[in-house]
């Protein structure tokens, strides 16, 4: 076993280095500080897997993850100049497809085909963490950030993709928004 293996720690390593594909996943947190460390764990499994990894997420959680990747001896740029790793802004991508605050799906599959295409490179694995859900919600555009889910749904199976989504806690104040989030993903994370 690797030390990276062995700092995952027993709960997170059924979630994190065997994620199944095809997979859809979520997690609540309470603080960025919870934020990153499943992040981190979630891109390390990837990146010592081999497999490319998307990044999809706001400016301070893009540079935050940025950081702890250097800090555990990742060249990030590096990974990202060979295709093992991409980050893109959310709410920049979010522009890319939104339409009058609702998601286009024309515009979402294409700007999300292009990502997943550019990371795939010669045929490898791909892994997805996506904020562009929680940036919707905490922009009261809840019923747009479920369509969302469910246009991520409809890449997943096509792409052979696993996605991880994550809301922070103070989502779970509208329990059927909550409702509506778990069931659109596979799994939930502890």
């Amino acid at each position: 076993m690797s030390s990276f293996q062995a700092s995952c720690g027993s709960v997170y390593n059924k979630y994190l280095t065997s994620i199944a594909p095809c997979s859809h996943l979520l997690k609540f947190y309470e603080t960025d500080e919870e934020l990153l460390d499943v992040l981190e764990k979630f891109v390390l499994s990837g990146l010592h897997s081999r497999e490319a990894c998307i990044v999809i997420a706001t400016d301070e959680h893009r540079a935050a993850l940025r950081r702890r990747l250097a800090e555990r001896g990742i060249d990030v740029q590096q990974e990202a100049h060979e295709g093992f790793y991409i980050d893109i802004g959310a709410r920049e991508t979010l522009e890319q497809f939104m339409r009058n605050e609702w998601p286009d799906s024309e515009r979402f599959e294409a700007v999300i085909r292009d990502v997943i295409m550019s990371a795939r490179g010669d045929g490898r694995a791909v892994r997805a963490f996506g904020e562009m859900v929680a940036l919707l919600w905490s922009d009261d555009c809840e019923d747009a950030a479920i369509r969302l889910e469910y246009l991520w749904n409809n890449i997943i199976p096509a792409e052979d993709l696993s996605l991880f989504c994550a809301y922070p806690a103070e989502v779970c104040g509208s329990s059927e928004f909550v409702h509506n989030v778990q069931v659109a993903h596979s799994g939930m994370m502890p």
